[in-house]
């Protein structure tokens, strides 16, 4: 299992350093948001496109499909909220192997929304960086494992532990990166 878990840290990072990534979903019976009005195809960027689909058998009630350079992705999607902010909780779909984030463990990603109107999202990526910094400097203590080969954090607090530790950085710019906008199709 250790030898999995590395591989999948390698693909991550070779992708991007700004990714976070759990073992437990950010969601739970309290926290998940159905919202049908989300289904539809939205422009990620210059960079893609996500198609959202209601699918009352996934956990979160919607499968998000990512097209991105031509390689196709499928993901169980969440829409959570935590106070008054939204979060989308991504779990890749294990047979899907063309993504970055589809490897043999299903992983969660999260990631901040903020709807703006109808037909437009900003979706902002948690900074593994700062985060990293918090634990060197042991201001966080959320459960979590550190790979020294891959120089990478997982989060391994179960969910409510998430949840409150989400909820304390959910406001601190610090904590994010630059937005990517979510434009729907017509």
């Amino acid at each position: 299992m250790k030898r999995t878990v590395v591989l999948m840290l390698l693909m991550v990072i070779g992708f991007s350093s700004c990714i976070v990534l759990s073992f437990y979903p950010l969601y739970d019976s309290d926290t998940l948001v159905m919202r049908p009005d989300l289904a539809g195809s939205w422009q990620l960027g210059d960079k893609g496109l996500w198609i959202f689909t209601v699918d009352d058998d996934e956990p979160g009630g919607m499968i998000l499909t990512d097209i991105n350079d031509g390689d196709t992705s499928h993901y169980s999607a969440a829409l959570v909220r935590l106070g008054e902010n939204y979060f989308f909780d991504l779990q890749p779909n294990l047979e899907d192997d063309t993504h970055f984030l589809s490897f043999p463990y299903p992983m969660h990603s999260f990631y901040q929304v903020k709807m703006l109107d109808e037909g437009l999202m900003e979706l902002y990526v948690f900074d593994s960086d700062y985060l990293e910094e918090l634990f060197k400097q042991r201001k966080i203590r959320i459960r979590h494992e550190y790979s020294e080969e891959m120089e990478m954090y997982v989060l391994t607090a179960q969910t409510p532990e998430l949840q409150s530790f989400i909820r304390k950085y959910a406001d601190d710019p610090k904590a994010f990166i630059d937005p990517v906008k979510l434009t729907r199709n017509s």
